[in-house]
Formats: structure tokens, sequence, C-alpha cells
């Protein structure tokens, strides 16, 4: 969660100036508009269930697939299939994995819960993402320093009883 609030903060100044260019530009092209007179848009009330339900399915199955990890392909059918997601062309499958599952996989590196395992070699080539978060599988890095704590560890013994 705070790791959530430090990303939004980071992106805060940026989506501001944003809003403000577009302000600056409906204000050229008519004065009289009021800038929040469209509203706005919830883009994701409904369309794939309640607020969460992508990330925490895209999240739960990749948990699931252990330390092997999966591919985003492979997760954007699970995900799909049981969030009840229609994607009846390539198009529509492609945007899905994409803007929603990719995009969600994304987020939760920058928080340091997924990692990717296999880079894509290619487009025919899915990346294979794997869950880095509470009780998972470590690192190769993190394997190569436990292997070296072990190692000294042992030298250390050896000198103990040798000196």
């Amino acid at each position: 969660m705070e790791a959530e609030l430090r990303r939004i903060q980071r992106e805060l100044p940026v989506v501001q100036e944003k809003l403000a260019a577009l302000d600056a530009t409906m204000a050229a092209i008519n004065p009289l508009v009021a800038p929040d007179a469209a509203g706005t848009v919830k883009a994701w009330a409904g369309k794939y269930g309640e607020r969460g339900a992508v990330k925490d399915c895209v999240l739960s199955h990749l948990q699931a697939a252990g330390k092997s990890g999966i591919d985003v392909s492979t997760l954007a059918l699970q995900v799909a299939a049981a969030l009840s997601v229609d994607l009846p062309t390539k198009k529509d499958f492609s945007l899905f994995r994409r803007d929603t599952v990719h995009a969600v996989l994304k987020r939760a590196k920058a928080d340091g819960l997924t990692e990717v395992l296999v880079a894509a070699r290619g487009v025919h080539t899915p990346q294979v993402w794997r869950w880095r978060g509470p009780h998972a599988a470590p690192s190769l890095a993190q394997l190569r320093e436990i292997s070296e704590l072990q190692d000294l560890r042992e030298a250390l013994e050896l000198a103990n009883k040798g000196g």
C-alpha cells in the first residue's frame, strides 16, 4: 500500500502538468467552456468486476504459478477465464494482455512484488514473470548470496577447528 502511494506521488506532478495543459488548450479554443464541464471518467467501473479484481486475479495466478513463473499470454488467458472476460478476436486478446495484465505486472514490479524471469526474445516468445512478494522463491542473486554466506561460514568453521 505504501509503495503504491509513493508511485502515485511520483506520478502526480506529471498528471497535474498534463491537466493544466489540457485546461489551457480548452481555454484557448473556447474560453466559455468550464474545464470541469465533462465531469470525471471511471474507466474501470464494472469493466472486470469490483475495483482491484484484475490486480488481485493477476497476482494470485502469478503466485500460484510458483517459482518457475508463467508467461504473460498464459496468464492473460487464465485471468480472462477467471473474470469471464470475452476476448473474441486476437486483437482483443492482445489488447487485454498488454493493456491490462502486463500493466498490472509492471506496476507490481515497480512495487517489488514481481520480476521478469525470462525476457521476451522476439514477438513470438512471451515474457515469463514470477512472484517476488511475501513467500516468494528466492531470486538467483539471493541464492548466490546465500551460497556465498554458506561458503564463508564453512571456511570460518574450518579455520576455527584448525587454529
